[in-house]
């Protein structure tokens, strides 16, 4: 199938604060499978407004006279600035805060209400958007990229000695939807006090891929998510996770053994916290296949070929 798409999004950029590689990976997934790409980052200032009349004036003048079959605006923001696009049908997918914060979810209901079609990266955010319009496509991982490799090795490499045990926070620390005042106080209930905490924020992807392999395990404590990728990052190095319900976790780990889901209760959480480092033998990978970036492209091409009326 030949298409030819705009993505629309301010995530792209490795410079920009709100950089998510999962959509660098998704664009390389799309490309692969013949799929013309072209992408615009929106700068973003400290003025959302001025962000959104911007972004709609720089949507516009790239639609006319341009010939795109469709453009998919990733984060709610980004479709609302895409809605005066010049004759091209409008997908957006919404990623998490656009839908869980209230005042986002305003503005992401006018492209949801004038868009040819809208994503959700989890059912949970398509039920608090409270309409029946949409599908459910999680964001997915690149599985040849996020591999198990030898524990031993990575930790030489990193110089961390093979006896400590180390538990990953999946995300910035200062962040307050990602909870880290549950994870410290995690931390302080377990039965060792040795224990080497890693931040994953601000690593290249390489060196994230190093970390899951060099960790015991990845323990999610957030307030809300929508399609949390570390959560299949993390399986696919065959990393346990231990984490509160939140985003589609459930639904991506909920039945993979040698992983937990607890509630918001740091005694609970580090109880699971042992039980999963204890496992010496997990091997969870096989149970994420279907989050396989090359399958998730074949879904989304699918919803273009919807869209465009070719299916």
């Amino acid at each position: 199938m030949s298409l030819k798409i705009l993505v629309v999004t301010n995530m792209f950029s490795e410079s920009s604060s709100s950089y998510r590689p999962y959509i660098k990976q998704q664009i390389k997934s799309l490309k692969d499978k013949n799929i013309e790409v072209e992408k615009i980052n929106l700068r973003k200032f400290n003025f959302p407004l001025l962000n959104l009349l911007l972004g709609m004036v720089n949507i516009l003048i790239k639609t006319t006279g341009r010939k795109y079959d469709l453009i998919h605006a990733h984060y709610g923001f980004n479709g609302t600035s895409s809605i005066l696009r010049y004759k091209t049908p409008l997908i957006t997918t919404f990623h998490g805060s656009d839908i869980h914060v209230k005042w986002q979810r305003m503005i992401s209901k006018i492209p949801h209400r004038l868009g040819s079609e809208s994503i959700f990266v989890s059912k949970n955010l398509f039920n608090l958007m409270g309409s029946k319009k949409g599908i459910v496509i999680p964001c997915g991982v690149d599985l040849d990229i996020f591999k198990p490799l030898p524990k031993e090795e990575v930790r030489k490499e990193l110089k961390i000695p093979l006896d400590k045990r180390i538990i990953a926070f999946s995300g910035n620390k200062d962040a307050i939807a990602k909870n880290y005042p549950l994870f410290k106080k995690t931390l302080e209930k377990l039965d060792r006090n040795d224990n080497k905490e890693y931040y994953l924020w601000g690593y290249s992807q390489e060196m994230v891929v190093k970390i899951l392999n060099a960790a015991d395990v990845l323990l999610m404590t957030s307030i809300n998510e929508g399609s949390p990728v570390i959560i299949k990052e993390a399986i696919a190095c065959n990393l346990p996770v231990v984490s509160v319900d939140v985003g589609d976790v459930k639904e991506v780990i909920g039945n993979i053994p040698g992983c937990y889901i607890g509630n918001y209760d740091p005694k609970e959480l580090a109880q699971y916290v042992e039980k999963a480092i204890n496992n010496k033998n997990f091997e969870g990978r096989k149970y994420i296949t279907s989050y396989d970036n090359n399958l998730i492209a074949e879904r989304l091409i699918e919803v273009y070929k919807k869209v465009l009326g070719e299916s």
